[in-house]
């Protein structure tokens, strides 16, 4: 090989390392799909997102990060988050998942519509959380207004390893009235 052969296969696994580095999948067999394409987005939308992400819990019953964002937070807005998470397991235990929006959980915590289903080990569990962004940016300042909203979702659960999974994630931006 030529040096300028070696300098450019070495440029190409430096540019595939980065794009998979990227990726909101990490975990095992995921496929990641989003109302505007992979994360992120090339022009990231200003009010409705919908993002999903499949795959196999990992050892240790962990999926990989799925992450969607909006455009950014303005005044008087709320941030509506619709999650549903599905998965195969056999234990009793429960599974926690972790949404957060540019790194934090929401302030004055709500959550409405928790549902557990788990019949003959297929579990579901759907959630709707309310960010308020004036709430979220009094108690985290610089954070959340004229910031791109970053929504990511963790779970984690030891007893579901090489479970297979299913996340939906569907946000939209509210006026406040």
């Amino acid at each position: 090989m030529t040096r300028s052969m070696l300098r450019s296969s070495s440029f190409a696994v430096m540019i595939g390392a980065l794009v998979l580095a990227a990726s909101p999948a990490s975990a095992l067999n995921e496929v990641y799909e989003s109302t505007c394409g992979q994360y992120p987005c090339a022009k990231p939308p200003k009010e409705n997102l919908c993002f999903r992400q499949t795959g196999d819990l990992d050892a240790n019953g962990a999926m990989g990060q799925a992450i969607g964002a909006l455009a950014k937070g303005k005044k008087g807005t709320m941030l509506k988050i619709d999650m549903t998470f599905e998965w195969f397991t056999l234990s009793n235990q429960f599974r926690s998942l972790n949404l957060k929006v540019n790194n934090k959980f929401a302030y004055n915590f709500t959550v409405l519509n928790h549902l557990d289903s788990c019949p003959n080990g297929f579990c579901l569990r759907h959630a709707t959380w309310y960010y308020d962004l004036d709430e979220q940016e009094g108690v985290y300042p610089g954070e959340f207004y004229n910031q791109p909203l970053v929504i990511t979702v963790n779970s984690a659960k030891i007893a579901d390893a090489g479970s297979t999974y299913n996340v939906t994630v569907c946000a939209q931006v509210l006026k406040k009235k």
